[in-house]
């Protein structure tokens, strides 16, 4: 019986053609995927809990980046009157002066 370690497998892989070599390092990888999963149900639920942290995280960075925009419409939906472009431009920058034709480049681009 032989014993080949991960080391040794990749040696053998690039002794062989393509596609040879090709399925070997396939098959090392599964058995990295394998040896790397999580075992046991302390281990599964240790590992679930990191992905939901994560997601949550991720989520709440979502939201801190989004507050602006939601305050935006929220304003805007609330609103009964309608508002030109220039007199959104104007409310919302009074150091910048700049033209309806720029704010809708601007709006575009965001």
């Amino acid at each position: 019986m032989f014993i080949l370690t991960i080391y040794h497998c990749e040696l053998l892989a690039l002794a062989l053609d393509g596609i040879a070599r090709i399925k070997i390092l396939d098959k090392l990888e599964d058995m990295r995927r394998i040896i790397q999963s999580p075992q046991t149900y302390e281990q599964i639920m240790q590992h679930a809990l990191l992905l939901a942290d994560s997601k949550v995280k991720d989520l709440q960075n979502k939201i801190e980046i989004d507050r602006p925009k939601v305050s935006y419409a929220e304003a805007v939906a609330g609103s009964n009157t309608s508002m030109k472009v220039e007199d959104f431009v104007k409310n919302i920058s009074s150091e910048i002066v700049i033209g309806r034709n720029k704010a809708f480049e601007w709006m575009r681009e965001k």
